[in-house]
């Protein structure tokens, strides 16, 4: 099943790249997850969290991905964890469970032969009921010669990706 969503990163880098064009987006990994199951991760992650961030990155300042900083909102949507900032730095993640301990996302963008595809992943290492630590990443891709023809200026990388340390101090349980 693949469902369209607008996208922040990517949508951004190849909105600019290409001025006024309107790219087709899609969404394609909710069918990978997982079955749900009670206690697990997302319900475990469900509540307020203030993060701190040890960030690391090969990509270009624009692709250049990031966990929501500061007061955080997680929320447990019923098929996947929503991360929104409450104070309004950065946009939400949106991730789907994929194992007891992992949560991931995966977007591709389509425009005029460009292929980019942005995987998202978030690893929970430790979590408690005030405590949880992980790493987050943020990989991008392109297939290639379609892209850079879309592209004047610098050759864009073939990939990337942005890499995040993360602790975080619970705040609040549930909504």
């Amino acid at each position: 099943m693949t469902r369209c969503r607008s996208i922040g990163l990517l949508g951004v880098v190849l909105g600019l790249l290409l001025a006024a064009c309107a790219p087709e987006v899609h969404r394609i990994s909710d069918d990978r997850g997982v079955e749900r199951a009670p206690g697990d991760l997302i319900e475990q992650m469900n509540g307020r969290w203030k993060l701190h961030l040890e960030f690391s990155s090969d990509c270009p300042v624009e692709w250049q991905s990031s966990l929501p900083v500061g007061q955080t909102q997680w929320t447990d949507t019923g098929d996947q964890l929503v991360i929104e900032s409450t104070e309004g730095l950065g946009s939400s993640l949106k991730l789907w469970l994929t194992g007891p301990q992992s949560l991931e996302s995966v977007t591709t963008l389509y425009v005029e032969g460009c292929e980019g595809t942005e995987t998202t992943s978030l690893v929970v290492d430790r979590i408690s009921a005030t405590y949880a630590s992980g790493l987050y990443s943020s990989r991008i891709t392109h297939n290639g010669t379609p892209c850079q023809t879309l592209v004047e200026g610098p050759t864009l990388p073939e990939q990337c990706e942005t890499i995040i340390q993360w602790q975080g101090l619970r705040t609040a349980f549930g909504k």
